[in-house]
């Protein structure tokens, strides 16, 4: 709604700033001609429909379409503009109240405008119009009035004796036409008002509109017929050079309109072809991805082998057997940090006790009068005291070199490593404490950390002992599954 009234206020404007040479100006009184500003319809108002809020739009655009005609002087017009609006406020005061409709139009309201009508009455008496045939001939082209000027000169002559004759004898009968037709426009014009200060306002409005237009038509009537003629024909002239500029616009409207279809045309084509190619695409692409799923489909039937399922079985293993490594791993990490410091306890034990024997020691005394703290065992009472009549000596014992090694990674076999152990101590009867004393340099890698971490956490023990712990570590499934694999390849 307020775009439709700011578009129709723009009009206004661009009405206003329209020159209008034919007619004489207000240079006193051209402040009356300040247009009111538009006041705001409001959405919400009590009693106030879609149909009424309609009415009161029409009614401003006839106020402002009158205002125009009244500021551009186009008396002709005027009165029916006036008579538009009035019946249009007569309807909004039916439903509204005067009060309520004054308090909504503002300045909008013809009652507003009675001094601005009243002026321009009072003025109107003092000037006199120009006649229709000149306002005509001062809005017309230069080309189109040289071409009058130059057909009228020819007759001009002729034409103001018949003026002169004519003139005269229409002078006396013009005030009582006039008078005659003020009489009829009195008992006409406004029946439909209710109102007794608009309707005599309007009335008075239409009379002075009458009387200006019967002294028009008064100078009319003393034309020549030929003349009138000649005016006729120059509008027609006017006219159809008018229509041919339309007509030549309109062809140059067409041929733009013929290039531009032509060139949709060929876009068309163009992005049929580019569809074409679209859709070929996408299909090569389905049948591609058909391919790659009916590809993963046999890939995934073929997963499901016994050699596959075995290899999910070997990995699963040696990520547990990874894991135990850790475990070990961070175990003997954490009892060397605990042997550092019993050896630092012991250390410190040993130098309080050697202060200590520096402090009991007795220089003038003999050194064989010196006691001793502790008489040393022999090797053979204290290691091997149960060897009877078949121990060797330790040149006959094997070399380190020909003893088996074990590293616990890989392929290893504990068993083997085992039964070679046993083999040389039933047949070189060697005792288990020259086996356990070997044992570090024969176990190697993970096996050592193993047997360091172990000989920490349980002390000196046998070789039968030891056998025991190295079976229940290294006899597990891993190695069991391994030995499976390994018979079955080397029977099929």
């Amino acid at each position: 709604m307020e775009a439709t009234i700011q578009s129709n206020q723009m009009d206004v404007d661009k009405e206003e700033a329209r020159p209008n040479p034919g007619l004489p100006s207000l240079p006193q009184e051209r402040h009356i001609w300040t247009m009111p500003e538009l006041p705001p319809i409001p959405q919400v108002f009590p009693g106030l429909n879609h149909f009424q809020v309609a009415e009161i739009e029409i009614y401003q655009c006839q106020y402002k379409n009158w205002f125009r005609a009244a500021k551009e002087e186009e008396w002709e017009i005027c009165p029916s503009l006036w008579q538009g609006a009035m019946n249009s406020y007569l309807h909004i005061k039916s439903f509204l109240g005067q009060e309520k409709t004054i308090e909504l139009l503002g300045g909008w309201s013809p009652l507003s405008c009675k001094e601005k009508v009243k002026k321009i009455k009072n003025w109107l008496k003092n000037q006199s119009l120009l006649s229709i045939d000149q306002k005509k001939e001062s809005e017309m082209t230069p080309a189109l009035e040289t071409e009058a000027h130059v057909r009228s000169t020819s007759s001009r002559s002729v034409q103001e004796q018949e003026q002169r004759t004519s003139g005269e004898a229409e002078r006396s009968q013009e005030p009582s036409k006039q008078g005659q037709r003020q009489r009829q426009l009195a008992q006409t014009l406004p029946t439909r008002v209710q109102d007794p200060q608009i309707g005599a306002f309007s009335r008075g409005q239409c009379i002075q509109h009458d009387q200006d237009f019967n002294g028009i038509h008064s100078k009319r009537a003393g034309k020549d017929e030929k003349k009138f003629l000649k005016e006729i024909i120059d509008q027609i002239h006017f006219v159809q050079s008018n229509i041919d500029v339309a007509l030549g616009k309109f062809d140059v409207k067409i041929n733009k309109l013929t290039s531009d279809i032509s060139e949709l045309k060929r876009n068309e084509k163009r992005y049929t072809e580019w569809y074409q190619l679209a859709n070929a695409r996408i299909y090569s692409i389905i049948n591609t991805c058909n391919r790659i799923e009916s590809t993963c489909q046999v890939w995934n039937e073929e997963m499901k082998d016994v050699s596959i399922l075995k290899m999910n079985d070997q990995l699963k293993i040696l990520k547990n057997h990874v894991l135990e490594i850790v475990e070990n791993t961070n175990q003997f990490a954490t009892h060397l940090e605990k042997s550092d410091s019993e050896r630092q306890k012991l250390k410190n034990e040993i130098v309080t006790n050697i202060e200590q024997i520096h402090k009991n020691y007795v220089p003038h005394m003999p050194r064989h009068s010196t006691p001793l703290t502790e008489e040393k065992l022999s090797v053979k009472g204290s290691l091997t005291p149960f060897l009877g009549e078949n121990f060797i000596s330790a040149k006959d014992i094997p070399k380190l070199e020909e003893w088996p090694t074990f590293s616990g990674e890989g392929e290893y076999n504990h068993i083997e490593f085992i039964r070679t152990i046993d083999m040389l101590q039933e047949d070189f009867h060697i005792p288990d404490e020259i086996i356990v004393g070997i044992l570090h340099s024969l176990f190697t890698r993970t096996a050592k950390k193993w047997y360091y971490k172990m000989r920490m956490d349980h002390g000196k023990h046998d070789w039968s002992w030891w056998k025991s712990k190295v079976i229940t570590k290294w006899a597990n499934n891993s190695w069991r599954f391994k030995m499976e694999n390994a018979f079955e390849n080397s029977n099929f």
